[in-house]
């Protein structure tokens, strides 16, 4: 019933089985074989709640880059229909029954030193459980279907007096049906659909073409045994992952590409903002055929004649908003470039997709073919197994494990790069590390994963001191000694890494290349890090802060700029214990432990998280052209890594 909320309960079931051989070829020559098959019953909501596209979203997207090559916008209307056993319709993704992940592993010690050293190595291929998070995360996220709402269009309201001021909050429990620009649908029949209307929604959804990511995994490792009770062993690990679960725009502005010139919109685009850069007169900018191609022969007439524009200009409506004479290339460059001479250009910068938007809405008021927006969704974030990972390694270890010491040391020199590296879990359809920004050239966002850490040392030890019952020192001492001075341990955990990648400075408030989600500005000149922990912890504080800032340039059409190429400032962490313990005296099998621990007994504190807000680390519009000035909080350390020193005492009795 429409207005009454609903519960789900999700359900699957899921199957696995494994087998293994191990085949022993020589005395000193280990074989292992082994293959698993999962297979696991797409997730479903037992009532009914659930609903998909027709078309899944991968087929649509597919739909929009075909079209979008031959110079048209694929429109046609995302259907939504219930699905799910309880409907007697598909499943929200489809069967992956092909789940097979075979291993392969050998061991071999060579025949010199009485086989102290060994070579083993290794060779699987894996696949991802999925499938959970994803029902969860659509139920909770998603309005296709079962949830009615009406989007009011971007730009609508302003605080800047451009436009009218959107309607205060007063509660949770206002009435939101009565507010302006609110239409309430008398009958609602489900599962709902979106009108193609130009709306400009933004909506978020699953492929149903999702399978299992593949992971092949492989390593090779030497190992030797040393004197004294240590073992060395030095490892190379790799990792290539296929299919990874990511999140992408289905509804991405099309790179439309004219079939008679074959210049596709980046490039036309492009070849705009980089005059738009150098500051270039709309009068000066030269013909482009893209434009005079695709777009209406009077395309600044159909403009200047529209009553929409017209309100949007604020003038009388005698008074045309653009210049008459302007041809198709310079209509485009004007909506950007708002000068004196240009007061009426909607968007200052490089805001090119809101140029697209708009412009696609005029022609589609007045029954021409729009090129880059679909009419239904204005971004439309799906999860896809579309990214991809790779990874290598480097790892060294030194361990001993004799006597009253034991000790491990690690050292791991690593490099993981990806195009996504979010999580299933993860809520927001667009702000996340899972969402690739430009779907139609995703290889643009490849870079360093957010969790690649190149160097690791990590250190662990358990000292058990050598006086009392059974120790080097005082083996029988006096039960009075043994109480004050037996029992004791020391132990310790030492860790150092070099620094997380962060997110990128981006453009503030300009999207360039997707309409909902800004792209990163583009460093002029090598850009490194020089963070500073006194007076305000800034990341550029030991820079020429206004010439970092001045050395980005804003994103051209189809960039995203590069992801992940700044690294905050390492981490480092030293923890001690220290332990006495007593056996009681009528059973050694009871026992009290006093243990005191101090965690970051340095009090070591090194800057985490940076201000991510606008002024925090967005760059604004031409920052070298204008000398622009970094506001006060850019750049920001906004929390430390880890936490500061904390101290533990506890009593434990163990029997």
């Amino acid at each position: 019933n429409a207005g009454s909320p609903s519960a789900r309960d999700f359900a699957t079931q899921a199957y696995d089985m494994y087998v293994q051989d191990t085949w022993k070829m020589r005395p000193n020559l280990t074989l292992t074989l082994g293959l698993r098959y999962s297979l696991e019953r797409p997730v479903y909501e037992t009532q009914g709640f659930e609903v998909q596209p027709e078309l899944s979203l991968g087929d649509f997207f597919a739909k929009r880059l075909a079209a979008a090559f031959q110079g048209n916008n694929f429109s046609d209307p995302i259907v939504i229909n219930r699905s799910g056993p309880a409907n007697g319709g598909k499943p929200m993704y489809n069967w992956d029954k092909n789940n097979f992940q075979p291993r392969v592993a050998f061991a071999w010690s060579p025949g010199g030193s009485a086989g102290k050293s060994v070579i083993r190595g290794g060779f699987a291929i894996t696949n991802d459980y999925y499938g959970q998070a994803l029902a969860v995360d659509w139920d909770l996220n998603n309005t296709l279907g079962f949830t009615s709402s009406d989007n009011i269009n971007a730009n609508t309201y302003s605080s800047d007096g451009s436009k009218p001021l959107a309607p205060l909050f007063t509660g949770f429990s206002q009435d939101v049906r009565s507010l302006p620009n609110i239409t309430v649908p008398n009958d609602l029949v489900f599962p709902l659909q979106q009108p193609l209307d130009n709306g400009e929604r933004i909506e978020q959804g699953v492929d149903s073409n999702l399978h299992a990511p593949r992971e092949y995994v492989w390593n090779l490792t030497y190992e030797r045994q040393l004197p004294k009770g240590m073992v060395f062993s030095a490892s190379y690990i790799g990792r290539a992952a296929r299919d990874l679960m990511a999140r992408r725009d289905v509804t991405a502005f099309n790179d439309v590409r004219d079939p008679q010139s074959g210049m596709d919109w980046y490039t036309a685009g492009t070849t705009l903002e980089k005059q738009r850069q150098q500051g270039v007169d709309t009068s000066q900018i030269a013909s482009l055929p893209f434009f005079d191609n695709l777009f209406p022969a009077n395309l600044v007439s159909v403009m200047n004649n529209d009553p929409g524009v017209q309100s949007d200009c604020g003038t009388d409506p005698s008074t045309p908003c653009f210049d008459p004479t302007w041809t198709n290339t310079q209509m485009f460059y004007g909506m950007q470039s708002r000068t004196p001479s240009n007061p009426y250009a909607f968007f200052a910068g490089n805001d090119w997709t809101d140029a697209q938007a708009y412009i696609d809405s005029v022609l589609f008021r007045n029954g021409f073919p729009t090129r880059f927006m679909h009419p239904q969704y204005g971004s439309l974030s799906a999860w896809s197994t579309v990214a991809y990972s790779n990874y290598h390694a480097l790892a060294l270890s030194l361990r001993q494990r004799l006597n009253s010491l034991t000790f491990d040391l690690n050292y791991t020199w690593s490099h993981s790069l990806d195009n996504a590296s979010g999580l299933q879990g993860s809520t927001d359809g667009y702000a996340t590390d899972a969402f690739i920004v430009n779907p139609i050239r995703p290889g643009t966002w490849y870079g360093n994963s957010s969790f690649d850490v190149r160097h690791n040392i990590n250190a662990d030890a358990i000292w058990q001191m050598p006086f009392g019952k059974g120790r080097a020192l005082m083996s029988n001492p006096h039960p009075v000694a043994e109480a004050i001075l037996g029992g004791w341990q020391i132990s310790g955990i030492f860790r150092w890494n070099t620094g997380l990648p962060i997110f990128s400075p981006y453009d503030d408030a300009r999207w360039a290349t997707n309409w909902n989600v800004q792209a990163n500005v583009t460093p002029t000149t090598p850009i490194h890090p020089c963070p500073t922990h006194s007076g305000t912890p800034k990341l550029f504080g030991g820079c020429d802060l206004t010439k970092i800032y001045q050395s980005f340039r804003n994103a051209y059409p189809g960039e995203t700029g590069p992801r992940n190429y700044l690294r905050l400032p390492g981490y480092i962490d030293t923890d001690l214990g220290l332990s006495k313990s007593w056996k009681m005296p009528r059973s050694e099998n009871h026992q009290i432990q006093l243990r005191w621990d101090v965690f970051n007994i340095t009090n070591t504190q090194h800057m985490g998280n940076v201000d991510g807000s606008r002024t925090g680390f967005g760059v604004v519009r031409d920052p070298a052209l204008r000398g622009a000035v970094p506001p006060d909080n850019w750049s920001n350390f906004t929390q430390i890594q880890g936490q500061p020193r904390v101290m533990q005492v506890g009593l434990r009795y163990s029997f």
